[in-house]
């Protein structure tokens, strides 16, 4: 808003137009709406003189009013700490976990986020939250080759990937020796007579 003024020797006309730019410079004074305030001073003096608060609460309900000249204080607990940066107007705060050890039961938990909520798991609902394998077995079958036979049968649900095979201790390549369809193990050539033929079975649960 640029300053207004006017000369002695300016026209009346000028100090009407300069009177009326003045007056919208600054307002209808009926516009006022601080409490008490009469005229801009008074307008002006109660603003800057105004107490400015806000609240705040916890999830008791518990609260506290914060008023001009309050200062609102975060305080460090167990294992978490808050710092405030007078540079830069910040607050850091830390957690510091404890030291971790082995778990001695199904007790211990894992924290887990479900929706943007922390929540926590035992180890056993986690281990079927993703579905993991909980035990290993094996089931041993036992062939000798005739130089002929490519096919030996295996458990249904195997795949080529779930057994091992040998013959006469020397371990098999995977799709490369032999393959896997339904209950059926076909070798790529036929085992030679008298090798001793071991499909290990890995079944999981």
């Amino acid at each position: 808003m640029a300053d207004r003024s006017v000369a002695t020797t300016d026209t009346v006309e000028t100090f009407r137009t300069t009177f009326n730019s003045l007056a919208t410079d600054l307002g209808d004074i009926s516009n006022l709406n601080v409490t008490g305030a009469t005229d801009l001073v008074e307008a002006v003096n109660s603003a800057a003189n105004a107490s400015a608060t806000f609240v705040i609460g916890d999830d008791s309900s518990t609260e506290a009013t914060i008023s001009t000249g309050h200062t609102l204080r975060l305080k460090s607990g167990s294992g978490i700490s808050a710092t405030v940066s007078p540079t830069d107007d910040s607050i850091s705060i830390a957690i510091s976990l404890g030291s971790i050890a082995a778990a001695g039961s199904d007790t211990d938990k894992f924290l887990v986020a479900d929706s943007g909520v922390i929540k926590t798991r035992t180890g056993a609902q986690v281990a079927s939250d993703i579905g993991a394998i909980t035990s290993v077995t094996f089931n041993n079958r036992k062939y000798t080759g005739d130089g002929s036979t490519t096919g030996f049968t295996v458990t249904s649900g195997q795949s080529t990937a779930s057994v091992i095979v040998t013959e006469n201790g020397v371990v098999q390549q995977p799709t490369d020796d032999y393959a896997i369809s339904s209950t059926t193990l076909t070798f790529t050539t036929a085992p030679a007579n008298g090798v001793v033929v071991n499909i290990r079975e890995l079944i999981t649960s």
